[in-house]
């Protein structure tokens, strides 16, 4: 694992949240690092630490993981 890579913006709201966290995942794709799985997050006693679960979606899914009836 490297250590140069440092997000340097500021997250204030969902969305903001939800654009830094879209563009992590896209840049891990481009660089052929499949992030699907668990992940555990160590915060350094900033808060509690988090495991998040990253699950491919199937196609035609919507945002909320639910397939949409055509």
């Amino acid at each position: 694992m490297t250590s140069d890579f440092s997000f340097d913006g500021e997250i204030e709201s969902t969305e903001e949240f939800e654009t830094a966290m879209k563009e992590l995942f896209l840049m891990a794709l481009r660089n052929d690092v499949q992030p699907w799985g668990s992940w555990v997050l160590r915060t350094d006693g900033v808060a509690q630490d988090l495991e998040v679960m990253v699950f491919e979606l199937g196609e035609g899914a919507g945002s909320d993981g639910i397939r949409e009836e055509e």
